[in-house]
């Protein structure tokens, strides 16, 4: 799966199993699906979508959740420079995780927002380590309507972080 293949490719040699109905309404020129449950590489998902075929502006959308999912494996479904990008941060424990990925289906980039929880975690990073950490995050690709969808105009938020560090805890509204 690539939007740009310059940039690389989500779920790479990914096996995707799931028994589903797609629907396709021929006025509209709309393929959809809704709620389909899958396995990627073995990880259960809920999937939901639609593709507006439309001759002038054809555009997608994806609602893509998982739930206990490893860190490890969410970085094993990335292209390389994004798993590379996040791999300064390790989880140890699963976490959920939903998307929402939408875009024009002839070229561009789609916009990207990322949700996650995870609890009672191990976090490490290159510059400090938590232990007992519980958070929910954010990712968009897209601060600023109208600018370019990439890294400049992008953001990593996390809610209601609470953690041990050194034996002292911590806490955050948002970071």
């Amino acid at each position: 799966l690539a939007f740009n293949t310059g940039r690389g490719s989500y779920l790479k040699d990914m096996v995707l199993r799931g028994n589903f109905g797609l629907v396709y309404q021929k006025n509209l020129k709309r393929l959809s699906f809704d709620s389909i449950n899958i396995s990627l590489a073995r990880q259960p998902f809920n999937l939901s979508g639609q593709f507006d075929l439309t001759a002038v502006d054809p555009q997608f959308k994806l609602r893509i959740h998982t739930r206990k999912a490893s860190y490890d494996f969410i970085k094993s479904a990335l292209p390389d420079k994004l798993a590379g990008a996040i791999s300064i941060v390790e989880i140890d424990q699963p976490l959920d995780a939903s998307a929402i990925i939408a875009g024009p289906l002839k070229g561009g980039h789609p916009k990207v927002d990322i949700r996650w929880a995870v609890n009672n975690t191990t976090l490490r990073s290159l510059f400090m380590d938590f232990e007992k950490a519980s958070f929910k995050g954010h990712f968009t690709n897209e601060v600023m309507v109208g600018l370019p969808r990439k890294d400049p105009n992008s953001r990593i938020v996390l809610d209601h972080f609470s953690a041990d560090w050194r034996g002292m805890p911590i806490t955050s509204d948002t970071i």
